[in-house]
């Protein structure tokens, strides 16, 4: 990944990973549990790191029956909130494989990128969160914003 500019006068970003749950809470549902994330990505104090993997799984969740029917509440489009992804995630190559392996093969993913570019990892799902105690050990802090 290479390393976008920076507004925070100087300091380095923290990098983190988000899972599509959270991506869904900030950019759809505009959950208030969210907003203090948020503000520190608008904010460049974080860098979201993601894969095109990522990417397509978002573009597929987002047109799960029930989210459609949100969307088409809220006025969203597919388009503009993948260009609400394009615009904030900077896109890395896919991770190697993680030292701990997620019973869902799903967030593997997730996993790894946040092992490989030793980054905070966003992610409400159970499988990763029982995960928390372990990927401490590599200095990842697992966030849930349940």
């Amino acid at each position: 990944c290479g390393a976008k500019p920076t507004t925070n006068w100087g300091q380095t970003p923290i990098n983190v990973v988000l899972d599509t749950n959270i991506l869904l809470d900030l950019a759809l549902f505009a959950d208030p549990r969210c907003s203090e994330l948020w503000a520190d990505l608008k904010q460049g104090r974080l860098r979201w790191l993601s894969t095109a993997e990522m990417r397509e799984e978002f573009t597929r969740v987002l047109d799960y029956e029930h989210l459609a029917r949100i969307r088409n509440r809220r006025g969203v489009t597919v388009t503009s909130l993948l260009d609400w992804f394009d615009h904030h995630a900077q896109i890395c190559a896919v991770a190697s494989r993680a030292p701990y392996v997620c019973k869902d093969p799903d967030d593997q993913k997730f996993i790894d990128l946040a092992v490989a570019h030793q980054a905070t990892l966003y992610s409400k799902d159970k499988y990763v969160l029982a995960l928390k105690n372990r990927l401490a050990r590599l200095g990842i802090v697992v966030v849930s914003l349940n």
